[in-house]
Order: structure tokens, then sequence, then C-alpha cells
């Protein structure tokens, strides 16, 4: 039968692995976080996420808003919206927050997903990645160049270690079972003839069995090859001209409109 899939979009690995960024090169020096604030940035992170249903699969951190703006007003809090000199400090703040909070949410959805014996699957259309062929060229590059129809190439199982500055704000939050390193099976496939190959990561080690189920179940939820509920969501989520020019104008970023835009004036 068909497998229950939570789908996710990107990369399972690069979102575990990256540990946030607290330097910047500034012209003529750097802009840091020293250890006091990253210690902040750590303790304001927890207070933010203790009312939170970590363990939900209904619940991912990074689908809220409202928990987006209050990661952002911490990262303010530890260092100041203003500050002359390492002016960029404020941004490296909102990054580790941004980035403790996606590292945190996918390792709580792990953990439900393996609780609740649902596949967990992450699909890119793009990958950097070199590390299953070995090549100088993306191995999604490869897999564009020397393959045509359906079909997937042999798994790559490996341990994936999780990002120290993440796993210790996991620990707190989800409890101290957490896994430093998680087990994940990564292929490329295509879903149709004529479809772009797509990079997939699975938790653990699925059987042949297994893996081919999982693809004809993406198949039929595809779309040119890829998953409809991923494009649809890209839709959604996607920020047109129009968009943009609202949110720019009601930041005072552009002029308010007067209707004489519409004559051409």
């Amino acid at each position: 039968g068909r497998a229950r899939l939570i789908l996710l979009d990107g990369s399972i690995e690069a979102n575990l692995i990256a540990e946030p960024v607290f330097k910047a090169v500034v012209p003529g020096r750097y802009a840091g976080l020293d250890d006091d604030e990253r210690e902040d940035i750590l303790r304001e992170f927890e207070k933010i996420m203790r009312g939170i249903p970590l363990h939900s699969i209904l619940r991912v951190v990074t689908a809220s808003p409202a928990v987006q703006k209050e990661v952002e007003e911490a990262a303010y809090r530890v260092v100041g919206e203003e500050d002359e000199g390492e002016y960029r400090k404020p941004l490296l703040a909102v990054s580790a927050m941004e980035r403790l909070e996606q590292g945190v949410s996918i390792t709580a959805l792990i953990s439900a997903a393996k609780a609740s014996g649902i596949t967990l699957v992450s699909v890119a259309k793009r990958s950097s990645a070199r590390s299953h062929f070995q090549s100088m060229r993306p191995d999604i590059a490869l897999v564009q160049r020397f393959t045509r129809g359906p079909g997937y190439t042999k798994p790559r199982i490996q341990d994936v270690p999780v990002s120290g500055y993440i796993l210790r704000a996991a620990s707190r939050l989800l409890g101290e079972d957490v896994e430093g390193n998680i087990v994940l099976t990564t292929l490329y496939a295509r879903l149709a003839d004529g479809a772009a190959p797509l990079r997939i990561e699975l938790i653990g080690t699925p059987t042949q069995g297994e893996i081919e189920d999982l693809l004809e179940t993406l198949a039929g939820i595809s779309v040119w090859g890829y998953p409809y509920p991923l494009r649809r969501a890209h839709e959604l989520a996607k920020i047109g001209r129009a968009d943009l020019e609202a949110g720019l104008r009601a930041i005072g970023f552009l002029p308010e409109m007067t209707g004489r835009e519409a004559l051409g004036e």
C-alpha cells in the first residue's frame, strides 16, 4: 500500500548540520556575537519555545508568523536594534535564532514522525551536494546529464551529525534522549519521463521495497514529475510584484499610490 508521508521541501541534512553564522565581514573589521550573546540567544529561544507543543506533528514551529515575530524581537533584545560600529550584529542574532528555530523544528518533527510510524521525506529540486558520487560536479547535475527516464540511484546511507548549537537547544526542549546523529538515506530519482531529477532524503534505512513504494506514491501525487503538494505550497508562498510593492509602501519605502499611476502619470 501507499506510505503515510510528511513531505518537506529542501534538505533535512542541510537544516540539521548547519551551524548559525556568528560572524560576518564588515568593511575593515568583523562583526560577531560573543560567547555571552550566544548563550543569551539560546536562553531567549528556549523561553519562546517552552509554550509550544513541539512534539505535535500538526504544529511546525517555522510555520507560525507569530513565533517568527517573537524570535526577531528576542534577537533584538540580546544585541539591540542599533549597534553602532557593529551594525551587522542584529542581523546575525536574528539569523542565529532562525537557524535554531528551523533545526529544532525539524528535530521535533523527526521525533514525532518516528513515534507515529509516519515516513518523513524531503524533496529538493536543486542541490549542490557532491557526496553521492564524489565528483567535482553536483550529484543532481550528473543525474540530469546521464539519465533519461524514470528511476532512481543506489541509495546512500549516512549518519548525519546534528549541529552542536541546535542539539543543545533541542535537548533542553525535547528531552535528553534527542539523538545527536540522524540516520539518513539519500537518493536521486526521476518520477516521470522528461521530468527533472530530484534529491530525496528519508529518515532511517528503508528497504528496496519501501523505497519503490515511496517513489510510486510520490509519482502518483506528482505533476510533471514534482509532488503537487510541494508545488502548491510554493504557489501559496510566492510573493508577487504587487504584494511586494504593497509591503514596501506599508513600511514607507515606496510612496503611496495616488490614483494617477493608472493614467500613466
